[in-house]
């Protein structure tokens, strides 16, 4: 479909084998799935190579595979926010969460001496959000990071100054919420 398109749209190119949780409590497992940013969807192979988009992505509960986790979250869930696909990168009592952004670049025409550019995918940098209970903060400042994190803002705020932690790093945040769940007595889900 988008062959002649540089860039990609997609989380991963290829398809991976994953399973599907849905919220009627369905489990399809062993699915070859591709999570397809630019459209908010996921792509799977059913049958003879027939590639489908999920017809309703809000009954999605969680998609895991082998390298990561994707939870579908619905606007009533996060006002003012985007809802759709987020990536789980770390996952207890609060959750880190990245939603992944690509844009569709037109076709420019040749000019003078450059020749005309194909229509591309643009991969932007992650926007990332912390669920803890059933709130949802975008984190866009390292204010706001300390905020959504009431119970040991000290630490949090001694943790980050000490190890530099930038709203944009996705290994750095990952640290932070582990060190937070460990700070809150448990890593996993209540």
């Amino acid at each position: 479909m988008y062959k002649d398109f540089q860039g990609s749209p997609y989380l991963t190119d290829s398809f991976v084998v994953g399973s599907i949780y849905t919220s009627r409590n369905e489990h399809f497992q062993n699915i070859p799935i591709r999570y397809n940013i630019f459209t908010d969807n996921i792509e799977y192979i059913m049958g003879a190579s027939s590639v489908l988009e999920l017809k309703n992505p809000e009954t999605v509960e969680k998609i895991e595979v082998k390298n990561f986790k994707l939870i579908y979250l619905a606007k009533s869930v996060i006002k003012n926010q985007e809802n759709g696909f987020f990536i789980v990168l770390e996952e207890g009592i609060a959750t880190l969460l990245a939603k992944p952004r690509v844009t569709l670049q037109k076709p420019t025409p040749q000019v003078a001496y450059n020749d005309t550019q194909p229509p591309g995918f643009l991969r932007h940098p992650d926007t990332y959000y912390l669920k803890t209970g059933n709130n949802i903060y975008l984190l866009s400042t390292r204010k706001k990071l300390i905020l959504s994190l009431p119970e040991h803002r000290k630490q949090v705020s001694d943790y980050i100054k000490t190890n530099h932690i930038k709203i944009t790093d996705s290994c750095g945040l990952t640290k932070l919420v582990k060190y937070y769940n460990s700070l809150q007595g448990n890593s996993l889900i209540p």
